[in-house]
């Protein structure tokens, strides 16, 4: 018997449109969405990041001549961390949101020379925390990288073929931190050769 699929009808639950103007423009292709500890909504846009209160958007954008502001308007992921900091994934690294200041703080990470062509400048696009509030990310053309807390810098996991124990490839796409400790990585990007499926490693 095939299941039964049902159109929802009722009356009672509304979808509702959230109209984002920024500079007489409409914001388009919403990439991602996180809420921070003080209840604020960002979210990751064509129109680079934005912060709703509720009432009002805030637009930050890239901007040259200030080093506090945005390296880059291409912001593709989110995550909020244990401590209520916002990070902020592109092509290029890393941002971090100091409320204090309301301004961020900018995490270059390299290409990887063996990355395909085509991810050689691919955006940073999953984040996770362990159960040891390490954070990790991961560049979909750059491997796996740690969040070093007490030196504010990053150790970056790649793929070497000398060495059964590394992370085997680059293409990182998605992450998950389970309750034992594992993080699972789920990599791949078009020909098999760049992916592998999904791996499992245990930091501890």
């Amino acid at each position: 018997m095939s299941p039964l699929l049902l159109n929802a009808q009722i009356s009672s639950v509304a979808f509702e449109e959230v109209p984002i103007e920024i500079n007489g423009r409409k914001a388009g292709r919403i990439t991602d969405i996180s809420q921070d500890n003080n209840g604020y909504i960002w979210l990751t846009s064509a129109q680079g990041l934005i912060r709703y209160d509720g009432y009002t958007f805030k637009n930050y954008r890239f901007d040259l001549s200030d080093s506090t502001a945005l390296i880059t308007g291409g912001n593709e992921s989110l995550f909020i961390d244990h401590t209520g900091d916002l990070w902020t994934g592109t092509s290029e690294g890393v941002s971090r949101y100091e409320a204090s200041c309301d301004c961020f703080f900018f995490y270059r990470f390299e290409s990887n020379d063996v990355t395909p062509k085509d991810l050689q400048s691919a955006p940073v696009i999953a984040f996770a925390e362990d159960i040891d509030q390490n954070l990790w990310m991961a560049q979909q053309g750059g491997g796996l990288y740690r969040y070093e807390r007490e030196e504010d810098r990053f150790t970056r996991f790649l793929d070497n073929p000398t060495d059964p124990n590394s992370i085997i490839r680059d293409v990182v796409r998605v992450l998950l931190a389970d309750s034992n400790g594992n993080i699972w990585i789920g990599t791949g990007f078009g020909e098999p050769e760049y992916g592998t499926g999904l791996i499992r490693f245990n930091p501890r």
